[in-house]
């Protein structure tokens, strides 16, 4: 399935994504139906009147390291007697050479004799403990092998015995899970294979259906257009029976749509069941032969293709009526611009993507008030990270923003949103909202901050405010002073502070008088804070209004916002603290919308606005967007649909690789 919502693992690569769970079916899809050692084994777990390849494995590998602990162990013993073995006559071959020994007398014996007659010159007294020194190493080595041996022995028996699933697969012993590391080995090597299979896959299908994207690329580095197309080649790559594609168009342009609807046809005519969800009307008609309409979770008309009429207009009409549950005025009713001033100059603007490449490459426009600039292009061609860049939300590399004449320093969305700009994010789940919030909350999301929505401490208030301040203070002052002047003459008669002369006694007198000033600082010091936490805290019990970033929000005003808000974009909602998330995605661009129109923006940055919506939403939000050109607003609109760009633009730009 295709779906709107992706469901891909953004830290894997696009091919990754594509064969994910689906390696074994790719392999027979692709005439690679010869399984790995892995499955092999996994064949043989789940069937008890399997082949024995695997048992029988296990049992000549326990039986070939069964005998091979006890001689690697006798020459490792070996090596390491040899070893000091080496040392011991390099030592005697030393100390021969010294002028006590005769060295003549040496030359002429075996060199083994050498080192026993040394040793025997060292300790004379006990020949059995030079053949000691000389066979321990070999004897340590041994009785380290076969204690060994006979540990891993001993568990083998107790996991063989104790285990009920160590039976029943097989497992002699601890180092069989030796033999499981190997054949690992070899899967992890076979996966290899498959992804690399996997990715000339994903390319031969890219180049194929015009979907050019990376199969080695991480999905979380792509666009959200380059992610639509990473869902369809999976969808794709399966070679499913019933495939359903939900909105699988919304990045593609005509051309690419058109070679997909021929695949897609093909596809019938091989036996394959499509289920195809979309809001536009000219592709169903166009790849459809039968139409379900639905509206508010419920069918509510449908029909063949060849049972509508044969006017694609009319039939393009008839649907709208359905979806809708009303005439819809399919087409854009604007008139003749009137561009004025210039509000957005932008000048050799340059960007990097999330990957470190260049995508905006030298742009440089300008947007005057009272017209719509329409930017066209295929997702992924530097649309979203110019986007990004006028909003504050990446920074730029190069170049100059102004707005209004006045120069914007980049990578600052607050001073872009004081600019007087709103935005309507491509994607509005990441960038448009808070899906736990309320709508009255996302709502406000743009001007909390301002009145009459947040409130200002008012003359009124402040009087009250400082007499509180005021009685705390002086309470608090007042106990700590009176403790002070109790307990100063027994500490001073301690220290001998009561009675200086400070002519005679200068030191401790400046003593007594830092003690005295200190404690009377300290306790001033406290209550200051005893007042301040007592003003916060009875302002926070008697209060209606939440604090929110250091200020008050007036819960009326804000509801009263919601409430008018949801009747002018008829946002249809269950209440104004229904969260955002619940909403669909229509009522959610809505709110979107609605929160940015609020504050009569004298830029507007639309970028895919209708994504994902109904024919009802698209209608209203496209009149919204002429409304705020007619209004003198400047409109930078950027979409990947031809139609919308060709039916709201006065102007159209077009991009290609930045």
């Amino acid at each position: 399935m295709v779906h709107q919502h992706f469901q891909l693992i953004p830290v894997l690569s696009v091919a990754e994504n594509v064969i994910l769970g689906e390696e074994q079916t790719a392999q027979q899809a692709e005439g690679h139906a010869v399984a790995t050692l892995t499955q092999v084994m996994q064949a043989q777990r789940a069937s008890a009147s399997g082949s024995h390849l695997v048992r029988s494995l296990r049992v000549i590998w326990g039986a070939f390291w069964r005998a091979l602990l006890p001689l690697a162990a006798i020459l490792l013993g070996l090596g390491v007697g040899l070893i000091l073995w080496q040392l011991a006559l390099t030592i005697s071959t030393y100390l021969v050479d010294a002028p006590e020994f005769g060295r003549q007398a040496f030359q002429r014996l075996p060199l083994q004799e050498r080192a026993v007659t040394v040793l025997s010159r060292f300790y004379p007294e006990n020949q059995l403990l030079t053949r000691l020194l000389l066979w321990l190493p070999l004897l340590f080595a041994a009785v380290v092998g076969g204690v060994s041996m006979v540990s891993l022995y001993r568990h083998g028996r107790q996991t063989w015995r104790g285990s009920a699933a160590h039976c029943a697969d097989g497992r002699l012993a601890l180092l069989d899970s030796l033999l499981d590391a190997l054949l690992d080995l070899f899967s992890t090597v076979s996966r290899r294979l498959n992804r690399m299979r996997a990715a000339q896959r994903v390319r031969e299908l890219s180049k194929r259906f015009n979907l050019e994207v990376d199969p080695e690329a991480l999905v979380e580095k792509l666009p959200v257009g380059l992610q639509q197309r990473v869902e369809i080649i999976k969808a794709l790559y399966r070679k499913a029976d019933i495939l359903i594609l939900d909105e699988p168009t919304a990045v593609l342009t005509p051309q690419e749509s058109r070679e997909l609807f021929r695949i897609m046809k093909e596809l019938t005519l091989q036996g394959v069941s499509i289920i195809f969800i979309t809001h536009k009307l000219k592709e169903v008609l166009a790849v459809a032969d039968n139409i379900v309409v639905m509206r508010g979770g419920r069918v509510v008309g449908g029909a063949a293709r060849h049972e509508l009429p044969a006017d694609e207009s009319e039939a393009e009409h008839f649907l709208a009526a359905l979806m809708v549950g009303r005439e819809v005025l399919l087409r854009v009713s604007k008139g003749e611009a009137q561009p004025r001033e210039s509000v957005l100059q932008v000048h050799d603007l340059r960007a990097y993507d999330d990957r470190g490449a260049l995508a905006v490459d030298g742009v440089s426009f300008e947007v005057r008030a009272g017209e719509i600039l329409g930017i066209a292009g295929v997702q992924g061609n530097g649309q979203t990270e110019l986007v990004e860049t006028l909003t504050g939300l990446r920074r730029a590399a190069g170049g100059s923003i102004s707005i209004g004449g006045e120069s914007i320093r980049m990578g600052d969305p607050r001073r872009v949103t004081d600019a007087g700009v709103a935005h309507i994010p491509e994607d509005r789940q990441r960038y448009g909202m808070v899906k736990p919030f309320s709508v009255a909350d996302n709502l406000i999301l743009n001007r909390y901050y301002l009145p009459p929505l947040a409130v200002f401490p008012t003359l009124r208030q402040l009087p009250f405010a400082f007499a509180l301040y005021l009685a705390l203070f002086g309470t608090v002052a007042f106990l700590l002073v009176s403790l002070r002047d109790a307990l100063y003459p027994s500490l001073a008669a301690s220290l001998r502070l009561a009675e200086l002369d400070p002519r005679r006694e200068p030191g401790p007198f400046i003593l007594a008088l830092a003690i005295s000033f200190g404690t009377a600082l300290l306790g001033f010091g406290a209550a200051h804070l005893a007042g301040t936490f007592g003003t916060r805290l009875l302002r926070h019990l008697m209060g209606k209004r939440a604090e929110r970033g250091g200020l008050q929000r007036d819960d009326r005003a804000v509801r009263q916002n919601a409430e008018r808000l949801i009747a002018e974009f008829d946002i249809r909602t269950p209440s104004p603290e229904t969260s955002g998330g619940s909403l669909s995605g229509g009522n959610q661009q809505k709110m979107v919308v609605a929160r940015e129109f609020s504050r009569q923006p004298r830029l507007l940055i639309a970028s895919q606005p209708t994504r994902g919506i109904d024919v009802g939403s698209i209608e209203f939000i496209h009149q919204r967007i002429v409304q705020q050109r007619d209004n003198g607003a400047a409109v930078l609109l950027v979409s990947a649909e031809l139609d919308e760009i060709m039916a709201l633009s006065d102007r159209i730009a077009v991009m290609y690789k930045g």
